[in-house]
């Protein structure tokens, strides 16, 4: 609002100004006085039952019920009731009051209660719960747990001890306690579109798996299927990452991997179809010729976890007709057998595991004390910041961001496996398999 005095001032009283006064929201026809039935005064009661009607120019007023209603919207003023909005042709709703006038004090929204945040100590609570009851030596106290008066002696000295029946006989007595547990047990998801990252941890750790996956485009149908499959068998958290920089995907991914607190670490690319035990689903969406129906029929995490090795992968074809495998007894071979082992991987007949150099992280296993032991050996990866992951994958040369991170890994000692039975497909133009690569020249 101008303020008068101020614009007075500045053109040294030559200019009057006129007050500016607030007006109401609706003001009678310019130059009309208001009729007999006159206008309602912004808050004024209007009683039950009382037409209102909408006049073009002059607002909202009251006006006697009528017959043969004139050509004008109207509404009857009724008490609220559910369901009720506030518009020309129906009731008013919620006051009885003018419907255009403005509440002097707006309505406060209702804070939102929050979840409880308090760390629960079970153990602790049924402890206290026993000496409500009278000790140990209560009747009602063992009457309760159904135990002996020894049983809860021993509970009280070494609360590791207590069953898990006692916890359910307690969390049957505090719903309360039992709302706030369930909470704390929810699995954890979050989305951030802007770092294109989605998180979901374990549900019931039937295994102590998290699925890491780097996304480059966007998933597929085989990921897609494979990824439900295997969180709904296991269980599993799963977490993935789409970012320009393939080392900087799988960075992020190890760092939320670590933060989770899971044993095992499934990478599986956002492009790859690896066997679900489902030999004909494998053989429908690779349309194989030369994968054995044993191979199709695994479950690749059931079969990288038999391995029992702490960074074990499979084997998968680069998406290009007549390219190569994108293992590394194919890249960079070490010697006359690498060949070899790579055109029986094309055959279908190569059996059992191997060592190598590199594994692909298009599908791997990786154990998590692997990421900690690179992390003791190699401080230099520590990142600069308390939020920025560990670099890990970060690439010194011309080599791959998985070669970068197994080179690392070999420093440790660890050996890395390959597993020449698990074939995963490779979606591109097609699903690409080790069969529509190129056969290594070998005698």
């Amino acid at each position: 609002m101008i303020n008068p005095e101020t614009l007075a001032a500045q053109y040294k009283g030559k200019v009057e100004v006129e007050p500016v006064t607030e007006q109401d929201l609706y003001l009678p026809g310019a130059n009309q006085k208001p009729s007999a039935i006159g206008q309602i005064p912004k808050g004024t009661p209007v009683p039950d039952g009382e037409f209102l009607q909408q006049v073009v120019g002059r607002g909202i007023a009251v006006v006697p019920h009528q017959e043969h209603q004139p050509n004008q919207p109207q509404m009857m003023v009724m008490p609220p009731r559910q369901s009720t909005r506030t518009t020309i042709g129906t009731i008013v709703e919620p006051s009885k009051t003018n419907p255009l006038s403005v509440p002097e004090t707006p309505a406060q929204p209702q804070p939102i209660t929050p979840k409880s945040e308090r760390k629960l100590d079970i153990a602790g609570l049924i402890l206290d719960h026993i000496v409500e009851l009278g000790g140990p030596k209560s009747e009602d106290a063992q009457k309760f747990y159904d135990k002996s008066h020894d049983t809860l002696e021993k509970w009280m000295k070494v609360p590791a001890q207590i069953q898990l029946g006692a916890l359910v006989k307690y969390l049957g007595k505090s719903p309360d306690i039992k709302a706030d547990l369930l909470d704390q047990l929810e699995p954890h998801f979050s989305a951030n579109g802007q770092e294109g990252s989605v998180t979901s941890l374990p549900n019931r750790t039937k295994v102590s798996v998290m699925i890491c996956t780097a996304v480059l485009d966007r998933p597929t149908l085989p990921y897609t299927t494979a990824l439900a499959y295997l969180t709904k068998k296991y269980e599993l958290g799963f977490t993935f990452q789409a970012d320009t920089m393939i080392a900087r995907s799988r960075n992020m991914l190890a760092k939320r991997f670590l933060d989770s607190g899971c044993t095992w670490s499934l990478w599986i690319d956002s492009d790859m179809a690896p066997p679900i035990a489902n030999p004909d689903w494998f053989r429908w969406i690779t349309n194989s010729t030369s994968v054995p129906d044993e191979y199709s029929s695994y479950d690749v995490l059931e079969r990288l976890l038999s391995s029992r090795k702490a960074i074990i992968g499979g084997v998968y074809a680069s998406r290009k007709w007549q390219g190569a495998l994108v293992i590394q007894p194919e890249i960079h071979p070490r010697s006359h057998q690498d060949k070899l082992i790579s055109n029986d991987i094309r055959k279908g007949t190569a059996r059992g595991l191997i060592e190598v150099n590199w594994v692909g992280f298009g599908c791997a296993l990786i154990h998590r004390e692997v990421f900690l032991e690179v992390q003791r050996t190699h401080p230099h990866l520590k990142p600069e910041s308390e939020f920025a992951p560990w670099r890990f994958f970060h690439t010194e040369s011309d080599e791959g961001e998985d070669e970068a991170f197994c080179r690392r890994v070999r420093i440790c000692n660890i050996p890395i496996w390959l597993d020449t039975q698990l074939v995963c497909g490779h979606i591109g133009s097609q699903c690409f398999l080790p069969e529509h690569t190129a056969y290594q020249m070998a005698l």
